[in-house]
């Protein structure tokens, strides 16, 4: 069966570089050519969360935390 990873692995690095390249390749919309970027907020399991809203919370609050730095970013709940 599938296990369950508690907190980050060598991949989620690779996976969220991949996720933000791919969605900042400019694309045609009619006549314009758009770019658009993202920022990512990554939570892991943690058997100290209350519930999957916890979770949420956690990868919420990073998302913000990177856009407050400034937007494009991958940032990792603490």
């Amino acid at each position: 069966g599938a296990s369950l990873q508690v907190g980050p692995s060598p991949t989620t690095g690779v996976l969220a570089a991949a996720l933000t390249k791919t969605i900042a390749a400019p694309f045609r919309i009619d006549d314009s050519i758009v770019h658009v970027t993202i920022s990512v907020g990554i939570a892991f399991y943690d058997p100290a969360l209350a519930n999957p809203e916890a979770m949420l919370t956690q990868a919420d609050l990073a998302l913000y935390q990177g856009k407050s730095a400034g937007r494009d970013q991958v940032v990792l709940a603490a």
